[in-house]
């Protein structure tokens, strides 16, 4: 069973969408920059499960009761732990 992935992005991080997506073979459709904030909703209420950074679609998502992997972390590489 193959599963579809949605990348959803801000349209400044469209060259990271691009990596994740190449990263898996092309196996994304990246709507980076190309959604409005009602249909990501939408797309997050329609998913089976998401995987997302700690931001506000991810608490979105945590009320849609959706299966959830949120990734914390540094978005600054000053303020990254080495």
């Amino acid at each position: 069973m193959r599963l579809a992935s949605v990348v959803v992005r801000f349209t400044k991080d469209a060259a990271v969408a691009a990596q994740i997506n190449q990263l898996s073979d092309n196996g994304c459709v990246d709507l980076s920059g190309k959604t409005s904030i009602t249909e990501a909703i939408d797309l997050l209420a329609s998913a089976d499960a998401v995987i997302s950074n700690d931001s506000g679609l991810m608490h979105v998502a945590a009320a849609l009761n959706k299966k959830l992997i949120a990734l914390y972390g540094s978005s600054d590489p000053r303020f990254t732990p080495r």
